[in-house]
């Protein structure tokens, strides 16, 4: 009997014991939690979550104008953007990864016009999306100039940047698209992501002093990225 109320007097302390060590942690680690989810959120170094970064982009191209001061955004969104708001309507289509960036109206011997809508990281679910883009604006290039990159005929490629522009993929090919992606929870686990915190924790400076955002400009030539109106 003895022996019964010990175990319990000693499980009570231990369980005391461990309830304010668990509440003296909570209040420890919730400055340093709310420290790296701002940071993240705020410095945002792969601007997942900023709503209107590719939009600002393609309203400077609507303008007529090239932009810089660009970076770590979503090259298939823009892309969505540009061909919402510029509708370049070319005779010749460019579609690829960052090996086709480079090619340029310049690069023609011909009269005809070009548009690069090439991507980073493309798969054959990126190019099928962009042209669904263009066809849902009724733009259908007379020539479809295509890279070819070693992955595009591996499934096992890993390529998921396409996912943020799925539902053109899957209209194009006259299915449903998918319910319950895992894109966005994956988005927003970055929050607490002390990898992101090193990236995003550099952007701050630029975020405070209102540099981080694209900048109009007529050179091609400029210190940091910059987007051609082709």
């Amino acid at each position: 009997f003895i022996s019964v109320i010990l175990m319990k007097i000693n499980s009570f302390i231990f369980n005391s014991n461990m309830k304010t060590f668990i509440i003296k942690t909570f209040w420890f680690l919730l400055p340093i939690l709310i420290l790296v989810t701002s940071v993240n959120y705020f410095g945002d170094a792969a601007r997942l979550f900023s709503e209107n970064y590719e939009n600002k982009i393609a309203t400077i191209l609507a303008s007529g104008k090239l932009v810089t001061n660009i970076s770590n955004y979503d090259e298939r969104i823009l892309q969505k953007e540009i061909i919402t708001k510029i509708k370049p309507n070319t005779d010749i289509l460019v579609l690829g990864s960052s090996r086709t960036l480079l090619i340029e109206q310049a690069f023609l011997s011909t009269s005809s016009t070009m548009y690069n809508s090439s991507v980073s990281g493309a798969n054959i679910k990126d190019l099928i999306a962009i042209f669904q883009m263009y066809k849902e604006q009724n733009i259908v290039p007379v020539k479809v100039i295509i890279g070819i990159d070693p992955w595009f005929f591996n499934k096992n490629n890993g390529q998921e940047r396409w996912e943020s522009v799925e539902k053109y993929y899957y209209s194009f090919m006259g299915k449903e698209q998918k319910k319950g992606k895992k894109g966005s929870f994956k988005k927003y686990k970055e929050l607490f992501s002390l990898s992101y915190f090193q990236s995003s924790l550099k952007e701050i400076p630029n975020v405070l002093s209102g540099k981080s955002m694209p900048i109009s400009t007529d050179s091609k030539e400029n210190e940091t990225t910059t987007k051609l109106l082709d």
